[in-house]
């Protein structure tokens, strides 16, 4: 459980340079959670369940704060025999931070969006849900754990014109966006929905959409 090697932008991080890190002790930077989920993923790659792993956990900087870091692992062989795990990771304090900021707001405006009728989401740039509405789960049939991406909702042949609409805003042509699409549910029915979303943003810089939805089957109808 000791440190080989370390990059030296990774130490710096954390406040260190990397000759301080190397053969020191694992759990000089690594929270006792985030030891024993290492020592968890390491079992999994031993037992020949996964040859990568990834997760999230958490590791501390020299000032003793405490840094929420991603990470890819894979062993090391020598001679045929695992020698040490090899170690992929980036900082994901701003995302968390996001994360966090999304579901907070989330909280406070979804009584409002339950009680009107629509439905509230957020996803970052690539597509990933970073907060649903109860009712948008309800209207899909996904359960929180399972809906992850837009693509999974979005009808194929809708795909084009949500990227299109995402694409105006980041460019500055619209602040927000008003159209309409169809989306699938879990068991392949199509409904139709008006979309009104905006980015977010944080340091100045978009990092997501929020949006708000309304079912329009009626009004169709």
């Amino acid at each position: 459980n000791n440190i080989s090697h370390v990059p030296p932008a990774f130490a710096q991080a954390l406040g260190y340079i990397a000759e301080e890190l190397e053969r020191a002790p694992a759990n000089k930077v690594m929270t006792a959670e985030g030891l024993e989920k290492s020592l968890a993923k390491l079992d999994v790659k031993r037992r020949g369940d996964a040859a990568v792993t990834q997760y999230e956990t958490e590791v501390r900087r020299r000032d003793g704060t405490v840094m929420p870091i991603e990470v890819t692992t894979r062993l090391i062989y020598r001679d045929g025999k695992v020698a040490g795990v090899r170690v992929a990771g980036r900082d994901i304090t701003e995302r968390r931070n996001y994360e966090r900021a999304l579901q907070e707001s989330e909280e406070k405006y979804r009584g409002l969006f339950e009680s009107a009728g629509d439905f509230a989401y957020s996803t970052d740039l690539e597509g990933n849900f970073t907060a649903a509405s109860e009712l948008l789960l309800r209207v899909t049939g996904y359960g929180r754990d399972e809906l992850r991406t837009i693509d999974q909702i979005l009808a194929p042949d809708q795909l084009g014109l949500a990227r299109q609409m995402t694409a105006e805003k980041i460019s500055g042509a619209r602040l927000t966006t008003r159209y309409e699409l169809e989306i699938t549910t879990r068991d392949g029915r199509r409904i139709p929905l008006e979309i009104v979303s905006a980015l977010v943003y944080r340091g100045g810089k978009p990092v997501g959409v929020q949006g708000i939805g309304r079912d329009m089957a009626e009004r169709k109808r």
